[in-house]
Order: structure tokens, then sequence, then C-alpha cells
């Protein structure tokens, strides 16, 4: 395999990292053409063509209503979960709890294999009028893309100089619809991943890119001061690939494509790996598993959990016959064994199906409950919708589909589950997970 043949074996792994598996008689063959990572991608699956563009995806669909074969497939493209300190799994399983109603979790709920809701969905704004903004999409003439919030009324946003080639990161105030330019983004030469996966805290901003030196890859890792100040080299190393990347306390955390936690201060050291986590990937610091961007088959995902801090393990279960099971801090979700999916509990408990044929198209929950997915129309599809599956609510995002229904592009939450953003006539539209609910 020459590097041109592995670059493309890479940027297609990302672009279908923890993708939800479709059923199996639609997975029947697979052609791709695609040479850049989160650049538009494409993926046709037997009556079915999903293009992953700039942390969306946009879905394709020859067969996708109520009871049809296609209604349930898609290929998946996000960056991955980043820290939240205080979710751990008790204290999401009592804001679930207590957000759904204390019954929401107790029994099990029948399973049911009931469409997903038909158009027309309330807008969401109406649903979660607290957690939408609409503010310009291009403020001061810049187009912006948004990565994360830095807090309550500001996001993380850049800027590019062409198609997925970052030149500059900025803040952008909610409030006044302005931006303030915190740091240009370097591109050494040879960079052939650019600027990735922006991690938030402790006053400063992370990321990584990729470039090609001596015969292989090089991983860098920058940060900057929130503040506004040049971008700073932090460390380098040879690698292809990052996952997970968070900023914790005073350190910069994250998986290599292979396996294993790893910690970097954000004043400067070497890269120190986290003892008992070979192999191991991290979902959200300080718990890792088996898992990572892209597992491959049907094995369980993350139902098995290991604290790199205090060694405590943690297991979910999983019953016979379930298929593609992907759990997070407090829930899992997967494929039943005579089809549709299931959401529920890491202990089992408080079973409940998700609209049939609907499943987080990142492969993921963010907050452990909310995801988006395109739903369907009386022919094709009727445009992408904002799920909560602890409560069933469920919300049109107002995107349009295209080619007379036969697409959607259907937006993703950010790495760390908090920012749902996209365009829509000149708008951006911008949802705060953590005024759901």
């Amino acid at each position: 395999m020459n590097d041109m043949e592995e670059d493309l074996r890479r940027v297609l792994g990302r672009a279908a990292e923890r993708a939800p598996r479709a059923p199996g008689k639609l997975v029947s063959h697979v052609t791709a053409t695609s040479v850049r990572r989160r650049a538009r991608r494409r993926i046709a699956v037997t009556g079915l063509a999903v293009a992953v563009i700039a942390g969306g995806v946009a879905i394709a669909v020859s067969d996708l209503r109520p009871g049809g074969e296609g209604h349930a497939a898609a290929v998946a493209a996000s960056a991955t979960a980043g820290p939240e300190a205080a979710q751990d799994e008790a204290g999401v399983r009592a804001r679930l709890r207590e957000q759904a109603g204390e019954g929401a979790f107790r029994g099990e709920e029948p399973m049911r294999d009931d469409p997903p809701p038909s158009p027309p969905l309330k807008p969401v704004e109406q649903v979660w009028p607290e957690a939408v903004r609409k503010v310009p999409a291009a403020p001061g003439g810049k187009d912006v893309h948004p990565r994360a919030f830095i807090d309550d009324r500001t996001l993380l946003v850049d800027t590019w100089v062409s198609l997925e080639k970052p030149d500059a990161i900025y803040a952008y105030d909610l409030e006044t619809a302005s931006l303030r330019e915190i740091a240009k983004v370097p591109a050494p030469e040879g960079t052939v991943l650019f600027a990735s996966d922006y991690a938030v805290g402790s006053g400063r901003v992370a990321w990584w890119s990729a470039r090609r030196a001596g015969g292989g890859k090089t991983i860098d890792l920058w940060t900057a001061p929130l503040s506004g100040g040049a971008a700073e080299p932090l460390l380098s190393f040879p690698g292809r690939d990052l996952d997970h990347l968070a900023v914790a306390g005073d350190r910069l955390v994250f998986s290599r494509e292979d396996g294993g936690v790893y910690t970097v201060p954000l004043a400067g050291g070497g890269l120190q790996p986290v003892r008992g986590a070979a192999g191991r990937h991290l979902l959200r610091w300080p718990w890792a598993g088996a898992g990572g961007r892209a597992p491959e088959g049907e094995e369980p995902t993350f139902t098995e959990l290991w604290n790199a801090e205090t060694g405590e393990k943690r297991t979910a279960l999983v019953k016979a016959g379930e298929r593609a099971v992907r759990c997070g801090l407090a829930t899992c979700y997967g494929e039943k064994p005579g089809g549709g999916y299931f959401y529920r509990m890491r202990d089992g408990s408080g079973e409940k199906a998700l609209p049939h044929g609907t499943f987080p198209i990142t492969g993921e929950f963010a907050r452990d409950r909310y995801y988006t997915a395109p739903f369907p129309a009386e022919r094709g599809l009727g445009g992408a919708a904002l799920y909560d599956a602890a409560t069933g609510r469920a919300a049109d995002l107002g995107v349009a589909p295209e080619d007379g229904g036969e697409s959607v592009e259907t937006p993703g939450f950010s790495p760390d589950g908090r920012l749902l953003a996209y365009p829509k006539g000149g708008e951006l539209h911008v949802i705060d997970a953590d005024k759901l609910g």
C-alpha cells in the first residue's frame, strides 16, 4: 500500500468513525471516493449514499420511508467526546431521571417498531427556545466554522484559507456578533492533516496536525491562549492520528490510533503514557475503554470502562443477540436482535426503543441523550431532526432536503457534546446542549 492509498484509507476510516452499523441487508457493497479527511466524503451503500461535509452528514437514501429497508442506515463522521469532569455516571443518571421524569428509567418500556414522528415536527426554537440562538454566519464578512463553546456566550470558530485548511481561530461573541482573533493557525511544510480536534480549557485552546517527515508521519500538538497570542508548538512525536483530544486541568490528554492514553503538560514537557491504559481509548477523561474512532465489526464499544485516575472499572449490560452496542458514561444504545435500536442505562434499566430507523449519526449521544438524524417524509426525506432519547421529544432543525428529498445534510454535535451549529439562510443556528431539557 503506497502513501496515497494509506492516506485514503485513513480518510475513509475517519469519515466512518464511530458510525453505527447499518442493517446487514444494506451492507452488500460499499464504494468510496474521497481524498480529504472531513472534506466532502462520499460512501455509497446499496440504496444509500452519505456525504460528510465539514462535521455534518448529508444522507441520500433511495428507500428511506417507514418500513423501508433503507430506513435505518447511515455512515457518520464526527470528532470525539471531550472531558466533562462533572459528568460522572451518577451525575448523568440523576440528571436524566430528573429531566425525563422519575418513572422514565424504572422499568423496561415495551419495545415498539413505530416509525419516527411524521413531519412536520415543531421547529427546534419552539421546542427548546432557551437553547437556540441565531447569529450571522459571516460576521465581519468572514465565513466561520463553529468548533466549541468557550463560555456561555462565546464560540470558538475558525476560518479557512482553502477547503478544510484553517488559517486562524477566533472568539465569536454571540451577544454582539463580533469576532476577536485568538491566533493564526500554523501549517508547517509537509502538513497533510490540518488543525483538528480543537479542545478548550484552562484558559487555552489546543489542537493537533500531522505532517510528513523522514519517510513517516509526525504529529504536532499546538496551544494558544484564549486571551489571544501566537500559537505555540507543544510537542511533536511520530504518529498518524489522535482521538479524544481534551484539556484536563494542567494537562492535554488524548488517545493514539492504536490505543493507549497519554498526557502532556500544557506548560511543556514529554509525552507521558498513562499506566494501565495500553490498548484503551478515551471516552471522556478520565474514563477509557475499548473503542476509538472507528471500531470494527459489531463488537460492543465502551461497555467496559476504566478510570485512568482511580483504576475503577465499570461494565455495562449487553444482551444476547444485540449488535453494535455503543455506550457512553451513563447510557448505551445498539441494534436489537429483531431490528430497530434501543436506548437504556448502562445497568440495563429503563430500556426504550429509539424511533424506528433513527440512531445517532455520529455514533454517540451528546450528554448521553441527544442526537441528530434525518426523518422520512411520504417520499424520501423530510429533513433533519434533533432527538432527546431520554424523553422522546424531537424537533425539526429546519434543514431542507435536497434533490427532491433524496438527500439531507444533517449536522452533528461538537466533540465535547455541547455545541450543535449549522448555517441556514445567512444565519448560524447555535444550539447549546447544556440548555436543552
